[in-house]
């Protein structure tokens, strides 16, 4: 087993250890059932048929085009390039952005994927 060192200021640990006694057991018997718990939990998939289905566009081959003006003026293709920029653009904006969440952490990474 691997041992972890959590820091807790003082008032946290007092309602932890009042909970642990009320509970009879051990403060770090409730940390690693608490632990446990959290790493039951599935990882969330977000459905979203829209987002792949313009993504799947920008993976159709070039040879399903009768002609070069087609592939050129393909406006769902157009679009769904525009859509990736757009969202690479707001996700790099905030992942920039930093603002007061008091003790929160915001890591858009463990949310979504690029």
């Amino acid at each position: 087993m691997t041992r972890v060192t959590v820091e807790l200021n003082d008032e946290t640990l007092a309602r932890v250890e009042s909970l642990a006694r009320a509970r009879q057991t051990s403060v770090e018997e409730l940390l690693r059932r608490r632990a446990e718990d959290i790493a039951r939990l599935a990882p969330i998939k977000i459905y979203n048929p829209s987002h792949r289905q313009i993504l799947s566009v920008l993976e159709r081959a070039s040879d399903t085009y009768e002609s070069q003006r087609d592939e050129t003026y393909d406006r769902e293709k157009a679009r769904a390039e525009v859509y990736v920029a757009n969202r690479r653009r707001l996700l790099d904006l905030i992942d920039q952005t930093r603002g007061d969440m008091g003790l929160q952490m915001w890591d858009r990474s463990r949310l979504y994927e690029r």
